[in-house]
């Protein structure tokens, strides 16, 4: 093996252990680097998220209509489920929607909260 056919293999398998950990091949390269490991043992520590907790975000965030950015904040701020976090956000989403333009009073937040935590309810109903 010359040394340009080695040089791209490992290029190879850098890219491969960055896309399979779900990083980029320049955060691989610098913890390769500051840490002296090998692409996949990088890769492995690297990876934060495990995938079948990303594909439930991925679809609590599309049902909800939210960012999933929103969602993995509030599971790991809060230690919420995505559904149950997607649920909260969607919620206050359509309060802050209904409250656009005046501030809701004592009889309008009552039934604001009632619709929110209704929201919330079908929501997980949804995912139950």
């Amino acid at each position: 093996m010359t040394p340009g056919e080695r040089r791209s293999a490992r290029a190879e398998a850098i890219r491969e252990a960055a896309r399979d950990a779900g990083v980029t091949v320049d955060a691989l390269r610098k913890r390769m680097r500051r840490c002296g490991e090998a692409p996949e043992e990088a890769a492995s520590r690297m990876q934060r998220r495990d995938p079948l907790l990303r594909a439930r975000i991925c679809a609590a965030a599309k049902q909800a209509g939210v960012a999933e950015r929103a969602i993995y904040k509030r599971i790991t701020g809060r230690g919420e489920t995505p559904e149950e976090a997607a649920a909260s956000i969607a919620a206050r989403k359509a309060r802050q929607e209904a409250n656009k333009g005046h501030r809701p009073s004592g009889a309008d937040r009552d039934k604001t909260i009632a619709s929110e935590q209704s929201a919330i309810s079908a929501a997980l109903r949804r995912w139950r």
